[in-house]
């Protein structure tokens, strides 16, 4: 898991742009999502956050993908930290989304 956060904060390295992370199928913005934000935050200097679509592991059994990803468009659109651009990193379905 180490080399693959290794791997994603150096493809963002170099961007001062903020970071969304989706979780994947069955899982949630927990405490590894949410270290793993914080990683990629302190490499990058940054704002980075897990980017919960509705109710954690509940939405991502049960929305479809298309559906998920509407409501993601709708909240990185509502943030006003997002609104310049930004970075996304997708875990398994959170891949998809991204």
């Amino acid at each position: 898991m180490r080399a693959l956060i290794f791997v994603l904060i150096l493809s963002i390295a170099f961007s001062a742009l903020p970071t969304i992370i989706f979780h994947g199928v069955n899982d949630e913005c927990n405490s590894m999502m949410k270290s793993i934000a914080r990683q990629v935050s302190e490499s990058t200097d940054a704002h980075a956050e897990c980017m919960e679509i509705g109710d954690g592991t509940i939405t991502s059994d049960l929305f479809s993908v298309p559906v998920q990803g509407w409501y993601a468009c709708r909240k990185i659109m509502n943030s006003k930290v997002f609104a310049d651009g930004f970075n996304l990193i997708g875990f398994s379905q959170g891949g998809i989304i991204a």
